[in-house]
């Protein structure tokens, strides 16, 4: 057996607490450590503040046994509040169990932040015990094969350094699909372009990157994005005309989610099919061909600050809506056909069933 670890914030996604937790339930409590029924042990411990005023520390009040093998955990988040009875903040560790439909709290930890210069909040570390495996290796070429799906992929010339993987992951997606077909790849292939494309690796933006040596080629843009699962999903746009036409259709269906004032939205993104609609459990939802990435406006440099002069309103993301309500991929689509996300005004999304969550 192998132990990896996984440490989370106070501040981590809801989503990653969910997948630590789902499907798991709490066995025994010792202390500080929290372990589950697969073995997993958590480790909650406050931040540590100044030692001579206790500005910003932070101590685990208190840890609750959730969940049993009839009632397993199906999702969790983190949710912070302030003691009315007290100067001091609240952070509480919340974990919907089947068959019970209220939050309840599998951790506590309590302190003051002072004057905000010690720092807040928690540490959660995860060790969890895998069993071992034969490495799997990979190499980029591995990532053009799976890029190109069942089509063969073009001839590629060495691929050295990320600007060459880059220029022949977009020239294998314009040789097999085209422009703005979305796709999403996963596995060994998705963490090698995901690690090979990092800043640390030569690059100076990211998660975009405007072709500019190969011939007739200089006109395209690659996007892409690491979801929650590892799985990478790219687009290649065509921006030679500018971005007037981009940015009219990336702003008719954020207004289009933002339209009907309802707590909770569903819409699917990396729709690669034709039609504005898509069907999720049986309901109608809108749905594009632009990477959630984009709808979002997590391009960084690209798009929030302008593209060749073109500054973009922030206005046509849902950018803020994702940093303040919670946007979430709740699941992907079989065959590649998109995913669905949640957003929500009134919650933190951390549900498993969008059908429900819909209704």
């Amino acid at each position: 057996m192998a132990a990896k670890e996984i440490t989370l914030k106070q501040s981590s996604d809801g989503g990653f607490y969910t997948k630590l937790l789902r499907g798991r339930y709490v066995t025994s409590i010792d202390n500080d450590v929290i372990t589950l029924d697969n073995g997993t042990e958590l480790r909650v411990w406050g931040n540590d503040g100044c030692m001579s005023c206790g500005n910003g520390s932070y101590w685990l009040e208190q840890v609750f046994k959730q969940g049993s093998s009839k009632a397993r955990i199906m999702s969790a988040y983190v949710d912070c509040d302030e003691d009315d009875g007290n100067p001091s903040t609240v952070y509480t560790i919340f974990v919907m169990v089947d068959g019970n439909p209220h939050h309840l709290p599998l951790a506590t930890v309590r302190g003051d932040d002072g004057n905000g210069y010690y720092g807040t909040g928690f540490t959660l570390t995860a060790t969890i015990e895998t069993p071992s495996a034969s490495p799997v290796t990979v190499t980029p070429r591995d990532i053009i094969k799976a890029v190109a799906g069942e089509k063969t992929p073009p001839s590629i010339p060495n691929i050295p350094d990320r600007e060459s993987l880059l220029n022949a992951v977009a020239y294998t997606i314009r040789q097999t699909r085209g422009f703005d077909s979305p796709l999403r790849i996963t596995g060994p292939e998705a963490r090698l372009f995901h690690k090979l494309t990092m800043s640390q690796y030569g690059g100076q933006y990211g998660p975009y990157y405007a072709l500019d040596y190969w011939s007739d080629f200089s006109q395209a843009t690659l996007l892409w994005f690491v979801d929650m699962e590892e799985g990478v999903s790219l687009v290649l746009r065509d921006l030679s005309n500018g971005v007037e036409a981009y940015t009219a259709k990336l702003l008719a269906f954020t207004d289009r989610v933002r339209a009907p004032e309802r707590p909770v939205k569903a819409f699917v993104t990396s729709y690669a099919l034709k039609g504005g609609t898509a069907t999720v459990n049986g309901i109608r939802v809108p749905a594009t061909d632009f990477l959630l990435s984009e709808v979002c406006g997590f391009h960084g440099r690209l798009f929030n600050n302008g593209y060749n002069g073109k500054y973009i309103n922030q206005h046509y993301f849902l950018h803020y809506e994702a940093m303040s309500y919670g946007v979430r991929i709740v699941k992907h689509r079989e065959g590649g056909r998109g995913d669905v996300a949640i957003t929500s005004k009134t919650q933190n999304v951390w549900a498993v069933n969008p059908q429900e969550v819909i209704r």
